[in-house]
């Protein structure tokens, strides 16, 4: 009779949208692939940007190159678009993009325990460095003519390799706070904010017209 039960209960089929492991397992792929999206593609074009046409007017004397100030800037042009991203994407899948940050946290910590230093060096403090701390040196060049006339520098190297494993990092805490702040302060609460949405907005005077 036990085994009658049990069978029946394994045989119950998954209630709709009930989400499977394989469902959940798609669901944080998604969100994971976002973030690399945005760290490998959209971060650098925004630093591209900001630095063409924003710090020309706040600071018009500045000559810091551009790979200079996107390696300088890694927290803020990773941190910040995956937040704003994962805000948003926490309408779907919200309990999936909670924990995005586990796999560049992981890859990171990784990277910093195998970081090959010499017997000479303190490694948590060479590696910290080489993964965390800013003071680049890059030149600018505007052609493959002026790239192998600078050459590769160490701080290139180093600017790149953040980009790719720090930025990720950033990103998918950006993306996992945000989404899990969105459980305390859904999207659809912003969007009631806005003027054509509030319900204590003036309603226009209108002239009454005499009898």
């Amino acid at each position: 009779m036990e085994e009658t039960k049990e069978s029946t209960a394994a045989a119950q089929p998954v209630q709709p949208g009930e989400a499977t492991p394989l469902s959940r397992l798609l669901q944080f792929g998604l969100h994971l692939a976002t973030v690399y999206v945005l760290v490998y593609f959209c971060s650098t074009w925004l630093a591209g940007q900001f630095h063409a046409w924003i710090i020309p007017f706040i600071d018009p004397g500045n000559r810091i190159s551009t790979f200079q100030f996107e390696f300088s800037h890694v927290l803020a042009f990773t941190f910040i678009p995956a937040a704003v991203v994962g805000y948003i994407n926490s309408q779907y899948w919200r309990h999936s993009a909670i924990f995005v940050w586990t796999i560049p946290t992981v890859v990171l910590g990784y990277k910093l325990i195998t970081f090959h230093t010499t017997v000479f060096q303190n490694h948590f403090e060479a590696a910290f460095h080489y993964y965390f701390a800013g003071g680049f040196l890059i030149g600018e060049f505007y052609s493959y003519t002026d790239l192998f006339a600078l050459g590769p520098t160490p701080d290139m190297f180093r600017g790149i390799d953040q980009l790719h494993s720090t930025g990720p990092f950033y990103a998918g805490l950006g993306y996992s706070l945000a989404a899990f702040a969105a459980g305390y302060v859904p999207f659809s609460a912003l969007a009631k904010l806005l003027p054509e949405h509030r319900s204590d907005a003036i309603p226009e005077e209108h002239e009454v017209e005499g009898p």
